[in-house]
């Protein structure tokens, strides 16, 4: 699991994740030289060898390196579906490529970041209710809280975007539901 929340732009169709002395947020040659590139980021998560991957981006227009992030090379798909079906990597990202993901002072983080805790604290346990909670799940829960959520506190919404490949797997387990040997 790979957590970013931070400062994020789209410039020329990459997108850039920037540290936090960095104020040059869209000047192509600052950002080269200051942030980190989508495409360097996907070339470490394409080293990992892990099968499954979730990647959460908590920062400006993220939704723009979802693609890009959850790519992986052809021999290495293809070596992916013959793996089991809990193989897969998604990202999960703030805001869509030309939206700004808000944050909200009285709830301590980002919408997005609040929606992600609040989903692992048993809120995107859909059904059946069991104490787990699975990528889908969560994507589902984003889907539906972080837009109401900035409708609630910023009077306008705000829209996750997301991007899967391969298979839906848990991420939060109730260990108390699982069979006893």
């Amino acid at each position: 699991m790979f957590y970013y929340a931070g400062h994020g732009s789209m410039v020329d169709n990459s997108f850039y994740f920037i540290p936090s002395d960095n104020v040059s947020l869209y000047q192509p040659e600052k950002l080269a030289a200051e942030s980190i590139r989508d495409e360097t980021m996907q070339e470490k998560f394409r080293n990992i060898s892990a099968l499954k991957q979730l990647v959460i981006l908590d920062a400006c227009q993220s939704g723009g390196s979802t693609e890009v992030l959850a790519r992986r090379g052809a021999m290495e798909e293809k070596a992916m579906a013959q793996l089991s079906r809990s193989s897969g990597v998604h990202v999960l990202a703030a805001a869509g490529s030309q939206q700004y993901a808000s944050e909200v002072e009285n709830l301590g983080h980002g919408l997005f970041t609040y929606a992600i805790l609040q989903a692992l604290e048993g809120g995107a346990d859909g059904a059946p209710r069991d104490g787990n909670v699975t990528v889908y799940e969560l994507k589902a829960y984003i889907n539906d809280q972080v837009p109401e959520l900035s409708r609630e506190h910023k009077g306008s919404l705000q829209w996750p975007y997301t991007f899967s490949v391969g298979h839906d797997f848990p991420i939060l387990r109730n260990d108390e539901n699982m069979p006893v040997p």
